[in-house]
């Protein structure tokens, strides 16, 4: 039983692995970070040839590294359980937080290629607006979070 397990954890780390690089790539475009999946899924980063600590990563490599964690694993679960009803959903709170304009850009790529059917962002990023297809405006007063707007592009395929 203890072989089976093991063989099908590593089959899990590869394919995790696979969508974490495949990710990350993406989101760093050009940038020259390598990286793999330990057998307890903690990821071992390289930049230039050198171990490279996650702390010592800029602060948009490190937001994309998380990124790339988080829709991996997504994808990771979703393949492994069928039964999960909101497979074409993902929630992602602050995603792009000390990203530049180029790396927006290549984030509004890899939602696209994830293929979901809705992505609900929460960020105070202007430039996010630019791809999705609605904005809800929310403000907190008195410890009570409000819709203040809301707007519909032209390219929306579902209402609210």
């Amino acid at each position: 039983m203890e072989t089976m397990e093991k063989e099908f954890m590593e089959s899990l780390r590869l394919q995790f692995e696979s969508y974490f690089s495949k990710w990350l790539e993406n989101l760093l475009e050009g940038d020259e970070i390598e990286v793999s999946i330990d057998e307890d899924f903690t990821p071992i980063l390289r930049q230039e040839g050198f171990d490279a600590d996650y702390e010592s990563l800029s602060g948009g490599e490190r937001t994309s590294v998380a990124l790339a964690y988080r829709l991996a694993l997504n994808r990771v679960i979703n393949n492994l359980v069928d039964e999960i009803k909101t497979q074409d959903l993902i929630i992602l709170d602050e995603p792009t937080d000390g990203f530049s304009r180029k790396q927006l850009d290549r984030v509004r790529d890899v939602l696209d290629m994830l293929g979901m059917n809705q992505v609900i962002i929460v960020s105070h990023e202007p430039e996010i607006e630019s791809y999705v297809d609605h904005v809800l405006r929310v403000t907190k007063r008195d410890g009570i979070s409000r819709v203040e707007s809301q707007e519909s592009f032209s390219n929306t395929t579902v209402g609210f």
